[in-house]
């Protein structure tokens, strides 16, 4: 299990946010990957009980439909913050129940 699992575990068990989770401002020279994320984000499909994850196809198509290149580093930023949020989403699902 990832460090930030652990960490977040306390944190909803002693309700103390550890300092590695509190959140840090993102450098601006990364903006352009959140725009990015946010259009992915937008036309992501889900299987009736959760958004699925991004896929290295949809990507792909995006990329050629708005004209853009990415790196290999762009792809994989996108990748982690799709990560971070399907996280983020079941964390809230669960709360709810």
């Amino acid at each position: 299990m990832p460090l930030r699992f652990h960490l977040q575990k306390v944190y909803e068990s002693t309700g103390i946010m550890p300092a590695q989770l509190e959140p840090k401002e993102s450098p601006e020279v990364l903006f352009y990957l959140w725009a990015y994320f946010k259009q992915l984000n937008e036309t992501r499909g889900n299987n009736g009980y959760s958004p699925n994850p991004l896929s290295f196809l949809e990507i792909e198509a995006w990329c050629r439909l708005m004209d853009i290149s990415l790196s290999s580093f762009d792809v994989e930023c996108l990748i982690a913050l799709d990560q971070e949020f399907l996280v983020s989403y079941a964390n809230q699902v669960k709360r709810k129940k």
